[in-house]
């Protein structure tokens, strides 16, 4: 296996490098690096200052520098101490020993301080330093053991001195090393110069300890001499020697970079050698001569120094800290090799990083000059022994089973009365939180226990436990809470990079608590009693189910609770309890040569926090774990008999007042009930919380929140996890604002790209759209907040969208536009669904009992509230007794009264409104108890997530020649406005106030590109520029362009041209930059193009530029984004949610979309998207699935767990994906399902299933999919039936709809039904057939009796319908001078609003009597009209007194 420098010569592959694709975030301190199995981490020595007795007696707090060794049966570490400072007396050396290596109790010096006598010495400059007998060494040692070959051990330490403490003793100003013998009963000999630094003026004369060839102990000499002869161990030396010592093979000139050296044999005479910085060499005599040291091409290291040795089995390790930062030094990973040469399979091996305790020159955090047992020393067990320091301030050892890099296969058990059950146990162990087997918990009756006792103030310890990675886990635990007086013990369930599912905190207060955001009390315990937990840990649904002392924890409905994870996992592999709360957030920030002062209360220990664990078991088979029952979002049941209550106490016009908002964005108070007032706000890419004057445009300004990228963009990540996590955010951010419910997700049907809001729409494919939507509703709803999916149903255009009759076939409704939702409300559960404006077959989606009652409650089992779009409302009494219950905008109370009358008169039972009334109630009651008063989020954290989710959303569409990624070293033209002033968002109702944007040309420069930028068109009201001015800018942009290496230029469309209320009619980016981009490729073909849209366009420039990056509305983070995707910093993975024709003719809706004036035919049925293009062979520019990547995948080995199958039985199957590049990456992998001999009525192939997996460079991974059976249905239109057809199926895994390399076939065993009905897609002719109903005639023109449903745009062709709509039209684009960009849409809005919608927007300024009013005016009978403005001023006059 070759590193990522494939040119590599085969002489510079016999060096060490790194071939693995694990690369750690620093942004953690265990870098989400999965641990090496069993490592066990010790504390040797704990720095303090004020009680040196409870340490090692010298009351030091820079301690650094250990070595390790094993001898006569006992382990040895020695380490320097200075008092403070890194490079300040009075230092000494400290010898600590331990019969197991677990528990360190005896401490000695080895070398004292050291106090220079008076002299002067000249050094090999010629400077003269004078002492006066007051200056003290300082320890700076680099080796301290050193086995002789007669078997006696030698330890070493080294004095050195700086004239200022800035300056290191390298440079010729230490004095000498020193020695002295380790006897085999542990006390040490006489201590003698082994070398004095001569080059830096010492001499024999003035020394404190004589030269070692004094000894009289002949065998103490030869063992010195020896060692001067080996020139491997004195290689260590290299930098106090300088580069004067022949000895020194690999020489160290002043300030040189060759330090910190160590070893290791490959063979009997190969010898590798190790530096700081990844500097590596080797020696193929011994050691005796070597090759030119040079850095590692793919190791990443800075100072912390590296450790290398042979293992046990024969194998080679290396340990270090994987990061380029110096004064962070995290975490501690191991990796590994065959041949000494390639390293693979980096492990964790140290992951905290506890406070810094005591300030001090050059102390850096973290783990770190880690060194092994040199060679000759055996090591015991077989394991590998490490040891190093943290922080610079306190000694530690690590012991690391060999062989390294195992995973846990099968189910685990384990109790601690086997001795051998610890060792695949993972500890961390500061001195006063040891973990250890105690023999004598229950008093002697009990079975052994692994014991967690915590003194510690300033850290804790943990204990984890690795076990077999699972989608679908199921663990079961016992501890006994023993003393918990503070802070809480934590049972954490983790999947690979230390990602936390599950957190159960034990509180001092005698509760058992989840927490996610918040902490939710699940279970009192005792303290003393044993307690058992078995969690079903179910990754699929990103929750878990608790069972505890063999009781289920249950709702007050009595169903299982299903607690929702802390993040969205994938698989869970890691279980930890620790007696400390996680350590969050990055220490990047902290400078410690910064730190002000000691930290308060470290010295003294406190009373023992004490937790025992009897037994652990975790397996990850699939298995009925007994927790299946779902349990929806809020437990509304919960609050059921509550809401009840309230509801029975209320007067009618209460209950009818609940049916309505109290303004834009509140639900109406009852205070003397005890119901609060809530919130509800705009997303669905990140909260729009109003302030000051509100409205549900998208106009008046909104507390800032973090911008994610828009669902068109997200949904191309194919990534549930990454959705999970922006739901989570944007809960975060609901919590912080008391936002009880967010609007959002929507999964309308992209039928045509042509919508103009199809930003806030996710795919072609309605099972893409329903599982993203499921994904974010859970992230949301988990944190407490309520989610609105929108808009149900066929809600696809926004031309006419109030009033506009969408008229499709039942069996393209069920499989195509329900579908989604259908998804969504199964699997998201979500708090709210929200009503669409437009009509369906007839009946406005408001008051369509079939969509809101029948289907959406009775058949998917919703349980929640509907709301209402915001003015949707057409008949309220209609709405209410078809399952309509919440109307938003609030009405000023019309409706509200009109509900109070229908029940008094009998048009609507009684019954019903108090059944609306409760569900309202269960929901308000709901939102109270989730509110989290003083919550606050960490916006930076969210910024980084969109970040991180543009990145994974972006889609390389073109990359030839490999012209991505590009190098920092280019010379780059960066072209386009919206380099410098991107589009991130869309238009409308879920426009929002970032908190900040990343910009790609900032971005880019951030990153050290050397670039110049030329504006190439205009943006905003500067758009429409003159020709000359135009063509000036693009050939400002050829000018830069000429003289680069590479070109990225951007493009898009204009934010008018995707908005809401506002269709395209065409797919055409805007004239200018289709010109610019032609004229740029012309003079350089080494152009990217980066296009920021929010649908597909035509291009019909394809061919000119080498690459071409679709970043669609990516959110506020997208600068950085892209500028990472560029410079190949992350490797581009997203695909198409959707297909990018040719062109606009290609679209199946072209002739139908957007309608006529009341209606709009979806003649295509089925056919949308994939599905059409497919079955009709027709060339696409890019099909759905499409994205590149900077490595290729390869699938094979197809295998189906059973090729018969039955109606309801999923359908498993498993094959390789193979990175066939030097760098991990991402693939999102597709399965389809084809019908074998289907005929017209189905598409040629349909999406079953997906997922998104990580695969390391080179590495083969098997897929294990399954497929649900509702995958092989259709509906049967003449029964009303779901069906499965009988028969041969074929599963089709591929990258795209069109590449689809591997093929099974499984046979259906289900009985024969009626055949599908044939569909002939743009085929009017059988379009009625097909509806099984007559297709309503369109009306081109609106005729008199104009009514509530009319709108503006129908009565402009009459007298007062022109003056009203032009006065209209003037008050919207006044309006819209507020928020620029925003005019089209306000007119449009103005111009189609139905009446019946005016009455509620219009803030009071019109009620039902003055449109009455303007109505009879339009109808031509002025004297009702007047009549009815009379009756409506006497009714508004006062009653007099």
């Amino acid at each position: 296996m070759k590193s990522r420098q494939d040119a590599m010569d085969p002489q510079n592959d016999r060096i060490p490098h790194y071939v693995g694709g694990i690369h750690p975030n620093c942004d953690y301190t265990h870098g989400q690096i999965f641990p090496a199995l069993g490592a066990k981490c010790r504390q040797v020595t704990r720095a303090n200052r004020s009680h040196p007795e409870l340490d090692d007696g010298t009351g030091c707090t820079y301690k650094h520098a250990p070595d390790i060794a094993f001898f006569h049966g006992r382990f040895y570490v020695h380490y320097l101490c200075n008092p403070q400072d890194e490079h300040a007396g009075a230092g000494l050396s400290m010898l600590a020993s331990s019969a197991d290596g677990i528990e360190w109790r005896t401490f000695q010096i080895s070398f004292p301080t050291y106090r220079i006598p008076a002299q002067v010495v000249t050094d090999a400059k010629g400077l003269a330093h004078a002492f006066d007998g007051t200056s003290y060494a300082y320890m700076h040692q680099r080796m301290s053991f050193y086995p002789a070959p007669d078997g006696r051990m030698l330890v070493l330490g080294f004095y050195g001195w700086s004239p200022e403490k800035w300056m290191t003793c390298w440079d010729n100003y230490g004095i000498g090393r020193v020695v002295r013998e380790l006897y085999p009963d542990g006390t040490l000999g006489e201590i003698y110069f082994i070398r004095i630094n001569r080059q830096g003026g010492w001499t024999d004369d003035g020394l404190l300890f004589p030269l070692y060839t004094a000894c009289s102990d002949k065998g103490f000499v030869r063992a010195c001499d020896a060692l001067l002869a080996d020139s491997l161990y004195v290689q260590q030396w290299a930098e106090e020697n300088g580069d004067g010592d022949d000895a020194i093979r690999v020489k160290h000139p002043a300030g040189g970079l060759n330090q910190a050296f160590c070893w290791y044999h490959v063979d009997e005479r190969t010898v590798v050698g190790l530096w700081k910085h990844a500097r590596v060499s080797r020696s193929d005599d011994g050691g005796q001569t070597w090759l030119p040291v040079e850095k590692s091409p793919s190791l990443v290291m800075s100072g912390q120094k590296v450790w290398g040795c042979r293992t046990s089995d024969g194998r080679f390790a290396m340990v270090y800290d994987p990061t380029l930062e110096t004064q962070h030094r995290y975490p501690l990973c191991v990796t590994v090799s065959e041949d000494g040469y390639a390293f693979d399979g980096m492990r964790l091996v140290h992951g905290e990083v506890p406070p810094m305790r005591y300030r001090g020159f050059w102390k850096d955090m973290g783990p770190q000059y880690m060194r092994g047992m040199t060679e000759g020393i055996p090591q015991p067990d077989g394991d590998l022994w490490i040891t190093y320091s943290v922080n610079k301030e306190d000694i530690w050892v690590a012991t690391i089973p060999v062989p390294i890099g195992q995973r846990v296969d099968g189910p685990v058990d384990d109790d601690f009365s086997d001795p051998s059950a610890l060792r695949d146990w993972n500890l961390y162990c500061p001195k006063w939180a040891p973990i250890q087997v105690v023999r004598d918990a229950g008093g002697g009756t009990q079975p052994p226990v692994l014991r967690l006792e915590d003194c510690e103030p300033c850290d804790c310890c943990k204990a984890e436990r690795i076990f077999q990675k699972g989608d679908r886990v199921g663990i079961s635990f016992t501890v006994t809470p023993r003393r918990i007086d503070r802070g809480g013990v934590y049972a954490e369930v983790w999947n690979d990079v230390g990602q936390t599912a599950v957190r159960l905190v034990f509180r001092p207060d005698g509760m058992l608590y989840n927490r996610t955001v918040t902490e939710l009390p699940v279970r009192e315990y005792a303290f003393g009693e044993p307690v058992t937990l078995d969690l079903d840990v179910d990754c699929r649904r990103f929750a878990c189910r608790i069972r505890i002392n063999g009781s289920p924890v249950c709702d007050a409905s009595g169903a299982w609770r299903e607690w929702p994870f802390m993040m969205a996992v994938n698989d869970v592999s890691r279980f930890v309890l620790r007696t400390g709360a996680p350590r969050t957030g990055s220490l990047l920030e902290i400078d410690p040569e910064r730190m002000a002062e000691d930290l308060p209360a470290g010295d003294m220990p406190l009373s023992p926090l004490v937790m025992d664990l009897h037994r652990f078991a975790a397996d990850a088979a699939r298995q009925d774990t007994g927790m299946d029952a779902p349990v929806p979002w809020g437990e509304p049941a919960a609050w059921k008999e509550e809401a009840a209550s309230l509801v029975a106490r209320m007067t009618l016009e209460e209950k009818a007042s609940l049916c309505s908002g109290e303004d834009c964005w509140h639900l109406k108070p009852i205070e003397r009930l005890g119901l609060d007032a809530v919130a509800l706000a705009d997303g669905p890419h990140g909260l729009r919380k109003q302030i000051g004057e509100t409205d549900n445009f998208g106009i008046g300004e909104s507390v800032p929140a973090v911008c994610f990228p828009t669902a068109s963009a997200l949904a191309c990540s194919f990534d549930r996890n990454l959705s999970f996590r922006v739901g989570q955010a944007l809960a975060q951010a609901c919590l912080q604002e008391g936002v009880s419910v967010i609007l959002g997700p929507g999964v309308n049907q992209k039928r045509s790209p042509l919508c103009g809001r199809n930003f806030e729409y996710y795919s072609e494919d309605p099972l893409v759209s329903g599982e993203m939507a499921a994904a974010m509703i859970r992230g949301v709803q988990g944190l407490g907040v309520g989610c609105s999916l929108k808009h149900l149903a066929v809600n696809n255009q926004e031309t006419r969208r109030m009033t506009i009759d969408a008229v499709v076939d039942d069996r393209a409704l069920r499989e195509t536009y329900l579908r989604s939702f259908e998804i969504a409300v199964r699997k998201g559960r979500p708090a709210t669904v929200m009503c669409a404006y437009n009509r369906l077959n007839g009946t406005y989606c408001s008051e369509n009992r079939w969509l809101l009652t029948d289907v959406l409650r009775t058949e998917w089992g919703f349980d929640g509230i509907t709301v209402s779009d915001w003015g949707a409302v057409h008949d309220r009494v209609e709405g209410v007794a078809a399952g309509l219950d919440l109307e938003m905008p609030g009405n000023g109370g019309i409706n509200d009264a009109r509900l109070v009358a229908a029940a008094k008169d009998g048009r609507l039972p009684k019954t019903v409104l108090d059944r609306t009334a409760e569900r309202l109630v269960a929901f308000r009651l709901m939102c109270m108890a989730h509110r989290r008063p003083g919550f606050r989020y960490d916006p930076q954290c969210h910024h980084d997530l969109a970040v991180e989710a543009a990145s994974r959303s972006a889609v390389l569409l073109k990359n030839d020649g490999a012209l991505l990624p590009g190098g920092r070293e280019q010379r780059v033209a960066v072209i386009g406005a919206f380099a410098r002033d991107p589009r991130y968002q869309g238009a409308g109702s879920s426009k929002m106030h970032p908190v900040q944007i990343d910009t790609p040309w900032d971005a880019l420069c951030g990153m050290g590109v050397d670039a110049v930028y030329a504006a190439g068109y205009r943006l905003g009201v500067t758009a429409r520029a003159s020709q000359a001015t135009q063509d000036r800018l693009i050939a400002e942009a050829c000018a830069a362009a000429r003289e680069c290496d590479i070109v990225y230029l951007f493009a898009g469309l204009p934010a008018a041209d995707e908005t809401e209320g506002i269709d395209r009619t065409h797919l055409s980016l805007p004239p200018k930059q289709n010109r610019l981009i032609e004229a740029v490729c012309a003079v350089n073909p080494n152009t990217a193009v980066i296009l920021l849209c929010g649908a597909p366009v035509e291009l019909p420039w394809i061919e000119r530029p080498r690459a071409v990056l679709l970043a669609y509305l990516g959110g506020e983070g997208m600068g950085r984004a892209i500028a990472a995707l560029l410079l190949g910093e992350t490797v581009p993975s997203g695909k198409l949610a959707e297909t990018w024709p040719v062109s606009l003719a290609d679209v199946p809706a072209r002739q139908d979309f957007p309608g006529g004036r009341t209606r709009v035919l979806y003649r295509e049925s089925i056919f949308v998207g994939y599905r059409w293009y497919d079955k009709m062979d027709m060339p696409v520019r890019f099909p759905f699935g499409h994205g590149l990547s900077y490595v290729t995948f390869s699938y094979a080995d197809l295998q189906v767990a059973q090729e018969t199958v039955v109606p309801g039985e999923p359908i498993a199957f498993s094959f390789t994906v193979t990175n066939g590049g030097s760098r991990a990456a991402d693939e999102t992998v597709f399965a389809f399902l084809e019908k074998v001999l289907a005929g017209g009525e189905r598409p040629m192939r349909t999406l079953a299933g997906f997922e998104r997996v990580t695969v390391g460079p080179g590495e083969v991974k098997r897929i294990d999919m399954m497929l649900e059976p509702e995958a092989l249905r259709h509906y049967d239109v003449d029964s009303g039936q779901w069906r499965v057809a009988p028969g041969e199926w074929c599963i089709r895994i591929g990258g795209t709809s069109r590449d689809l390399p591997l093929m099974a076939v499984i046979r259906m065993d289900a009985p024969c039904t009626q055949s599908e009905q044939t569909l002939h897609p743009m085929d009017p002719a059988t379009f009625e057939s097909l509806l099984r109903r007559p297709v309503p005639e369109d009306q081109a023109r609106a005729r008199r009796p104009f009514g509530p449903e009319n709108t503006l745009e129908d009565v402009r062709h009459t007298l007062l319908g022109a003056i009203l709509y032009g006065a209209a039209t003037l008050y919207a684009k006044h309006a819209a001078k507020a928020e620029p960009g925003q005019e089209a849409m306000l007119v449009a809005a103005v111009r189609e609003m139905p009446f019946f919608a005016l009455v509620p927007s219009s803030g009071g300024m019109l009620d039902d009597r003055l449109l009455g009013v303007v109505l009879d005016l339009l109808n031509h009978r002025p004297l009702e009209g007047l009549r009815r403005l009379m009756r409506r001023a006497k009714d508004r006059q006062p009653a007099r007194g």
